[in-house]
C-alpha cells in the first residue's frame, strides 16, 4: 500500500481512537441500553480530536476514504462503514459496537485499523 494511504488511516485511526478513549464507554453504555449492534456517528464529533494541523483536513481523509471502495470494503470487513449524510458534504462512520470495544480495550501504541486494513 502506498504512504499516502497509509498516513491515511494512520490519521484516522488515531482520531477515532482519541474520540472513543474519552467517549467509548458512554456509547457503549448507551448502545448496550438501547440494544444496538451498531453505532452511528456524526464525523463533526470526531473533527475537534484529530490533531494533524490543517494538511490534509480531518475531511478530506473521509473523503480519501470514502472514494476508495478497496479501502471502503476493507474498513467495513472490520466493522467501520463511512457514510455520506442527506447533507452531501458530511459523512457518518457507522460502527459495530465489538470495534467500539476493541479501542476502548486498546492501548495507545496498538496499531489499531492500520495494520488490519492491509
Amino acid at each position: 500500500m502506498n504512504t499516502g494511504i497509509d498516513d491515511l488511516l494512520r490519521d484516522f485511526d488515531t482520531t477515532l481512537r482519541e474520540y472513543l478513549k474519552r467517549n467509548g464507554m458512554k456509547i457503549l453504555s448507551l448502545a448496550h441500553a438501547a440494544g444496538q449492534k451498531e453505532v452511528r456517528l456524526s464525523a463533526l464529533g470526531l473533527y475537534r480530536y484529530y490533531k494533524h494541523g490543517l494538511k490534509p483536513r480531518f475531511s478530506e481523509i473521509l473523503d480519501s476514504i470514502y472514494r476508495n471502495e478497496h479501502l471502503k470494503d476493507k474498513l467495513a470487513r472490520q466493522g467501520i462503514r463511512i457514510v455520506k449524510t442527506n447533507d452531501k458534504y458530511l459523512y457518518e462512520i457507522i460502527l459495530d459496537v465489538e470495534v467500539i470495544r476493541k479501542y476502548i480495550s486498546s492501548r495507545d501504541d496498538d496499531t489499531g485499523i492500520n495494520d488490519t486494513v492491509r
